[in-house]
Formats: C-alpha cells, sequence, structure tokens
C-alpha cells in the first residue's frame, strides 16, 4: 500500500508540475509586414532599442531614405483592437488574440482609435518622424503580454538586417501616398490627444491665424486672401469669410460676443460677432506690426508693436494708445490676463519675455524659451502657458515648471502659430504649414 500511495503521490506530482509548467505561445502565423502587400522594406534593430532577454528584438523599417518614406502607408499586421494611440511618439497599439500586441512609432496622420476594431492590411497612419526629428522610419514591435518577442512574418523568423516584401494581401490594396495638402493648411494638436496634429480638413492658404474657445466651441481665424475666415468645431469647421480685410489678426472675447482685431496697412480695427463683423478703426493706433488682444473684467484691451516698442491700448481709455516704456525691440507680441494681472509676452530676438502689470511692466526674460520664431500664449486658471516655433516645430512652456521650454512632438515646418485653452483644461495648439 505504502508503494501504491507513493507512485501516485509521485504521478499526481507530475501531473501538476505539467499542468503549472509555463506554455510556450507561438506568435500569431498571420503576422505580417506592416505595408501594404508587395512593397519591400529595408529592417535593422538599433542598440537603443528596447531589449527582451538582453537582445535588441524591435525592428526599424525603410523604405528608401530619409524623407523619401514620409507619408508612406502602413496597416495593421493583423486583425485586432486598437488600445492606445498618439502620444510624444506617434504611437499605435493593436491588441491580439493570446495576449499578443503590435506597436507602431513615429506615425503622422493616425488613421485609427482607441477601442477600434481592425483588420490586417487596414491602414493604421503614416511613416513620420514624430519623437524622432528628421528621421522617417517605423519602428515596429511584436509584444506578449507586454513583454518583447522576436518579430516573425507569415509565422517564421526574421533575420533583422534584410529586405522583406509584404506578404500583407488579404484585406489589403496598396495605399497610395496622401495627396500633398495646400500651402498654409492650418493643423490642431491638443495635449488629450498627445499632441496628434489633426487637419480640419477645411483651412488652406493662410497667412496669419489666431484661436480661441467661447462657451466650449473651439473657433479658428485665418487670414486667407488678406480676407479673415472663422471656423468652428460645432459645424464640422466649416470656413466663413467674415469679410473682414486684415494682414495680421487677433482675437478674445467677452460676455460671449466674439471679438476680432486685425491690423491693415498698420492701423488697427475691431470687429465683432454682434455687430455682424463691422471693421471699426480703432482711431488711435497707426504703423503697427503685430497684434494682440485680452480681456480684463468689462474692459477690452489691445497691444501692439509700433517700431518694435509695446503699446497698449483700452476701450475704457477711450483706445488710446499708450507706450508700455519697457518693451522694445521685439518682432511678435502675445497678451492674456491670469488672476485680474494683465500680461504682455514679445520676443526680442528669438527670446520670450514677460511683462505684467503689477510690476510696473518690467520686462523679464523667461531665461528658457529661446530661438523662437513665432509666439503664442493662454491661460488656464492661473497656469501661464507660452507656445513659440523653434525651428518650425511647437514648443510649450508653463508658469508652473519654471518656463522649461518643451516640444509638443509636432514636426517642424509650420509657419503660423496660435493657442487656446477651453474651461475642461485643455490646451490646443494651431499651426499654418
Amino acid at each position: 500500500m505504502r508503494l501504491r500511495r507513493a507512485a501516485v503521490t509521485v504521478l499526481a506530482a507530475a501531473v501538476l508540475t505539467t499542468m503549472l509548467a509555463p506554455v510556450a505561445t507561438a506568435a500569431p502565423a498571420d503576422f505580417e509586414l506592416p505595408f501594404p502587400c508587395g512593397e519591400t522594406w529595408k529592417g535593422q534593430t538599433r542598440a537603443n532599442h528596447p531589449t527582451g532577454s538582453g537582445t535588441s528584438l524591435a525592428l526599424d523599417l525603410n523604405w528608401g531614405s530619409g524623407a523619401a518614406d514620409k507619408g508612406r502607408a502602413v496597416v495593421a499586421s493583423a486583425s485586432g483592437s486598437v488600445r492606445l494611440t498618439g502620444g510624444s511618439l506617434g504611437t499605435v497599439v493593436i491588441d491580439h488574440p493570446g495576449g499578443w500586441e503590435t506597436r507602431y512609432l513615429h506615425m503622422t496622420d493616425i488613421a485609427v482609435r482607441s477601442g477600434q476594431s481592425v483588420s490586417r492590411g487596414q491602414l493604421v497612419g503614416r511613416v513620420g518622424d514624430v519623437g524622432s526629428p528628421g528621421s522617417y522610419h517605423l519602428h515596429y514591435e511584436q509584444r506578449l503580454h507586454g513583454g518583447l518577442r522576436a518579430i516573425t512574418f507569415g509565422g517564421s523568423p526574421i533575420s533583422y538586417s534584410a529586405s522583406y516584401t509584404s506578404a500583407n494581401c488579404h484585406n489589403s490594396a496598396p495605399q497610395p501616398a496622401p495627396a500633398p495638402r495646400p500651402a498654409g493648411t492650418v493643423y490642431e494638436a491638443g495635449f488629450t490627444n498627445g499632441w496628434a496634429n489633426l487637419d480640419p480638413g477645411t483651412i488652406s492658404g493662410a497667412t496669419d491665424v489666431a484661436a480661441m474657445t467661447v462657451n466650449g466651441v473651439k473657433y479658428i481665424y485665418s487670414i486667407i486672401g488678406g480676407t479673415v475666415y472663422e471656423a468652428a468645431s460645432d459645424n464640422g469647421w466649416r470656413n466663413l469669410s467674415t469679410t473682414i480685410p486684415a494682414d495680421a489678426v487677433a482675437v478674445t472675447h467677452s460676455g460671449g460676443v466674439k471679438l476680432v482685431y486685425t491690423l491693415k496697412d498698420g492701423v488697427a480695427y475691431e470687429a465683432a460677432s454682434n455687430n455682424g463683423w463691422k471693421s471699426l478703426p480703432l482711431g488711435t493706433i497707426a504703423g503697427a506690426t503685430d497684434i494682440a488682444a485680452t480681456t480684463l473684467g468689462n474692459d477690452r484691451l489691445v497691444y501692439t508693436l509700433i517700431n518694435g516698442s509695446a503699446h497698449e491700448a483700452a476701450f475704457s481709455g477711450g483706445w488710446r494708445n499708450l507706450p508700455l516704456g519697457t518693451v522694445h525691440g521685439a518682432s511678435r507680441i502675445a497678451a492674456m490676463s491670469v488672476d485680474g494681472v494683465k500680461l504682455v509676452y514679445t520676443l526680442q530676438n528669438g527670446t520670450v519675455h514677460e511683462a505684467a502689470s503689477n510690476n510696473g511692466w518690467k520686462n523679464l526674460s523667461t531665461g528658457t524659451v529661446t530661438g523662437a520664431s513665432e509666439l503664442a500664449v493662454a491661460g488656464s486658471g492661473s497656469l501661464k502657458l507660452v507656445y513659440t516655433l523653434v525651428g518650425g516645430a511647437p514648443y510649450e512652456a508653463a508658469s508652473d515648471n519654471g518656463w522649461r521650454n518643451l516640444w509638443t512632438g509636432n514636426a517642424g515646418g509650420a509657419t503660423g502659430l496660435a493657442a487656446a485653452t477651453d474651461s475642461a483644461g485643455g490646451r490646443f495648439v494651431y499651426t499654418i504649414r
């Protein structure tokens, strides 16, 4: 009996050990190259890639070299559900059965959203340089339960320094490169979507841009052919002419009324949504090269640059144009009011300066925001936010981080800039490209 009981015990232990032993899970045989059927791409791994068991298992893929890859279609390696999109690296993560996932990085024009089901071969985005400025390529990974695994295509392991021809032909048709957008296209990027750069699809030919939110609606104002146009998020960004002539534009609002301030031949004008956008000269402002606007209480305030010096004109003062006295040599101006204080920001030799009404307009350098060519500001509660274009790419600096200038993750090439916030804490940047 003892021997039999021992044998049973050994057998039970063996069965239990077998049940608890980890089961090797093969990569799905339907993982395919993440490009349209028939395309050939070159792959390599890099020393700085994430590793699995000490080995670099991620793959960088190029079709040609440099900018030749820009905008080429990226498709799903296999069917699954999108878990993540956007972020500072232009990422899409797709979950697949059995705990598998595929990751696609550095993309622009992301074509899927979180929670969406996708089929193998379905367009997910386009090759870009998000998070790797100037280096256009697709960074690709296959993971099991979050851990990197050696990449397979068609069920076969790959060599990590080779060329691969896509057999991603099920539900896949070659995707044409996107039609180039017209010059002067306005794009929107938001903090809550990882600064993913989205094209509203309606605004092109712009030479200047301004933005704001009013009662939960986002508004974009652009100058097209010397006329101000308005597009709103609640009408599908339909771009409508206000008929206001302008060389430069700034916007603000008061009591639900939208206010547009423009420069035409150096003269400042005001137009309001409740007067049919009738453009009225402010009377005392002439020779200006840039304009900004804000409100404080019921007062409306306009700031201009005249021969590089900042001036302030207030509705309560009959629009009398007064020099601030401390701000000179500026090329760009922006303004806002926060916690009852009027704030003026200027670019001087590419460096952002701040002057405030509660310190005698003492003009102080932020010290960290340099090399900028364009300037925009926005407030969120007590938080002051400064946006600049550095090398054509948008950056954000905030008063609560010591004005540390942080790249939003969007590529260069922008020529115009605006910013806005909403009551829910959303932050939005608008660029002309």
